[in-house]
């Protein structure tokens, strides 16, 4: 299992903008889907939005962290201090690609 450190938790508690759920691997195959952190939902005028993702989205990496699910996805988050950019590689219709995020300040 991923380990989050204590730092981490406590520097992961801000916001993306995006509401996200694990995908089984059941779905990951019948899907085509890669694993990764699905985006159910994106909040307008978010970090996540202003980087340009969208619902239906999978993110699979921020910066060297492969995004598994929810505890990769705090482990992320809690790397990155405010003002931070990260790339962030996602997948969107059977295409990769990368987008920029950055955590307010």
């Amino acid at each position: 299992p991923i380990s989050v450190s204590s730092d981490e938790q406590e520097n992961s508690d801000w916001k993306m903008g995006v509401t996200t759920r694990y995908i089984l691997p059941v779905y990951q195959q019948y899907y085509g889907l890669p694993q990764g952190a699905w985006i159910k939902s994106i909040e307008k005028a978010s970090p996540a939005a202003d980087a340009g993702l969208q619902a239906g989205d999978v993110i699979v990496g921020i910066e060297d962290l492969t995004i598994l699910g929810d505890a990769t996805l705090r482990k992320a988050r809690g790397r990155m201090d405010p003002g931070c950019e990260a790339v962030v590689t996602f997948w969107r219709d059977g295409q990769y690609y990368e987008t920029v995020l950055t955590r307010p300040e």
